[in-house]
């Protein structure tokens, strides 16, 4: 709070209740969370419904399920209202926000001219194989 208007106030609440007061304001500012999310891009494109689990500041887990928007790219943040952390004895509550983090999926591409006079084209990606051949 601005020094001048600190001490008005104080003159008539009292330094003490003025104290507390700003101190609880502290708190409530700082209730905002986030956690990251690593997605493939294929998740995003699918617009995946993911379950994450949020370790709470008491040291409970809570489970929390989201659609991740198909328009994400890496970096977006999506807001859980009234999900973050929260402060004894008040209905406080402050907000979530699980920001995405799209990772490389490993692909290899290998293209060589065969035996049989062909090029061949093969792609493998999370272990499964797939040919094509051009003329």
């Amino acid at each position: 709070m601005d020094t001048g208007i600190s001490e008005f106030v104080g003159i008539f609440i009292g330094k003490d209740e003025q104290e507390s007061e700003e101190k609880t304001m502290e708190k409530l500012e700082n209730l905002d969370d986030t956690i990251t999310l690593s997605i493939s891009m294929d998740d995003v494109k699918n617009g995946a419904i993911k379950e994450i689990n949020y370790s709470l500041p008491s040291g409970k887990t809570k489970k929390l399920t989201i659609k991740v928007p198909t328009d994400s790219k890496n970096g977006t943040k999506i807001r859980l209202k009234g999900e973050g952390r929260s402060i004894e004895n008040t209905t406080q509550k402050g907000d979530l926000y699980v920001k995405i983090d799209i990772i490389n999926v490993d692909v290899n591409i290998n293209l060589w001219y065969n035996k049989d006079g062909f090029w061949e084209l093969v792609i493998k990606r999370k272990g499964v194989e797939r040919y094509e051949y051009v003329w």
